[in-house]
């Protein structure tokens, strides 16, 4: 009984050092813009996400200072909640210290192209209201 007893104790000590050794690694870092898409504009709001926006975020993709990008549609409960997340995802925190400097210039290359890109940067102002951004992190516990 006493062996038993020692064994169980020997390997809940192992499991517990185990799990205590665990290790935090961190994966990517999550942007995510909370705003809120008047209904009678969410068209426009759409045409400026797909016509410029995602030029300009294929652009930053492409240039390696974001992983990708996601659009999260949510239905809100009320007037002061979001209903539209634009996320983007970066390698690690270092990501976010790029100077604005550097990603408004590849932005601007991106959508130059675009007619009436001025206009519509200045309309989705109009069209949206941003409730607030969250940053967070993916993790992955190893050993």
């Amino acid at each position: 009984m006493r062996r038993s007893m020692v064994a169980v104790a020997f390997a809940l000590g192992a499991t517990l050092l185990g799990v205590a050794d665990a290790k935090e690694v961190p994966q990517s870092t999550f942007v995510a813009w909370c705003v809120r898409v008047d209904y009678e504009n969410w068209g426009n709001y759409m045409k400026f996400l797909e016509t410029v926006h995602k030029v300009e975020l294929e652009a930053l993709k492409k240039a390696g200072h974001i992983k990708g990008y996601q659009f999260v549609k949510t239905y809100p409960k009320g007037p002061d909640d979001w209903n539209l997340a634009i996320v983007l995802e970066y390698r690690n925190w270092a990501g976010l210290d790029t100077p604005d400097e550097v990603l408004d210039d590849v932005e601007d290359n991106a959508s130059a192209g675009i007619p009436n890109v001025k206009e519509m940067r200045k309309a989705k102002n109009a069209w949206r209201r941003v409730i607030g951004y969250q940053i967070y992190q993916s993790i992955d516990y190893m050993k």
